[in-house]
């Protein structure tokens, strides 16, 4: 079964994750989380069915685990932030890799990608003049991490925003 969201395709047989054609590097257990997420993504998967489910009859940490899920996050919200901060920068792409990595990042739950990809959406938004739009995506990025206690985030989102209202 291939999967495909946005620009993204993603054979999980082949542990194949490309991004409009060119092949995205992820690490074999990095493949099986995903596939995992994406055969389940109409619910919430708890922590422990994720561990027995990828790392079967293995004694894995949570090091391993947030590992993975990063890796997972980073291949798809990396290329926004590629585009975002090109010279020149390149904001529809931006904007479509952002949406993108945002889509699938609700689609499987992964609220701490929802959150950064809002945060980036609102820095993009900004750069480009659009108030409205950065008002809105760093307005959702802050309730995100507020809600789930991002503080490393949060005042940096708070920044941001403050900064669009004197634009």
């Amino acid at each position: 079964m291939h999967y495909r969201f946005g620009a993204y395709s993603f054979d999980p047989a082949r542990y194949d994750l490309r991004h409009a054609g060119d092949p995205v590097t992820l690490r074999p257990q990095a493949c099986e989380l995903l596939a995992y997420l994406l055969w389940h993504r109409d619910r919430v998967v708890p922590k422990e069915e994720l561990l027995g489910q990828v790392w079967p009859g293995q004694y894995v940490g949570d090091g391993v685990l947030h590992a993975c899920i990063l890796a997972v996050r980073t291949a798809l919200y990396q290329l926004g932030v590629v585009y975002a901060h090109a010279g020149p920068p390149n904001a529809a792409q931006a904007e479509a890799h952002y949406q993108q990595a945002l889509s699938l990042a609700e689609a499987l739950g992964m609220r701490p990608l929802q959150a950064h990809c809002h945060h980036g959406l609102g820095m993009l938004y900004a750069a480009t003049s659009q108030r409205e739009q950065a008002s809105a995506a760093l307005s959702a990025a802050i309730a995100l991490y507020r809600a789930m206690e991002m503080t490393f985030w949060l005042p940096q989102a708070k920044t941001a925003l403050a900064q669009v209202g004197r634009l």
